[in-house]
């Protein structure tokens, strides 16, 4: 009844409605991950339950448990870049700079589909060193060698790179530098 949604809301220091709507809005901006759950949760939103709550806390719970990809967008400039340090093996480090402007990352391998022998890539864009899209998707044809798989991957990056920058210009953020 509504005691126990007042209890839930104390004891979850927020409604129903206003968790998904905060989880909402990191689904939108950095955690597409979360998107189909956070989507079903609003669907309780008029009438939300016990369980509805506690999933809230499990979503709080996965996002906690996964501290290097953020929730939110740093306060820097686009013309900046930040350096990423990674351990090769335990004696060695290696770095790698990340424009913080729209930026396309690109894989494909070679005829991983046992079924058609047709190629799977992945394409990601980042701005200021956190992912906003991402796509894995599987070539409509076998390719003849892994450049053929990269081109295409490459090509699936930039096209959906192009209206990123588009909208920045949009936006009055032109990036004057290349992606």
């Amino acid at each position: 009844g509504m005691d126990e949604l007042k209890e839930f809301a104390l004891k979850y220091k927020g409604s129903h409605r206003y968790h998904t709507g905060i989880l909402g809005y990191a689904a939108c901006q950095t955690r597409f991950d979360i998107k189909f759950a956070v989507q079903r949760l609003s669907e309780c939103n008029n009438n939300p339950t016990a369980i509805a709550f506690e999933s809230i806390g499990r979503i709080y719970k996965y996002l906690a448990g996964d501290p290097l990809r953020p929730l939110i967008f740093t306060r820097a400039p686009f013309e900046g870049s930040n350096k990423l340090t990674y351990m090769v093996t335990p004696n060695h480090e290696a770095e790698f700079i990340i424009p913080n402007g729209p930026v396309n990352f690109n894989d494909a391998e070679l005829g991983r589909c046992l079924k058609t022998r047709n190629s799977y890539y992945c394409t990601m864009i980042l701005v200021l060193g956190v992912i906003i899209q991402m796509k894995v998707k599987k070539s409509d044809s076998p390719m003849t060698h892994t450049t053929d798989a990269e081109l295409e991957a490459n090509f699936e990056g930039a096209r959906h790179l192009i209206p990123i920058r588009a909208l920045f210009d949009f936006m009055g953020c032109p990036i004057t530098l290349p992606s």
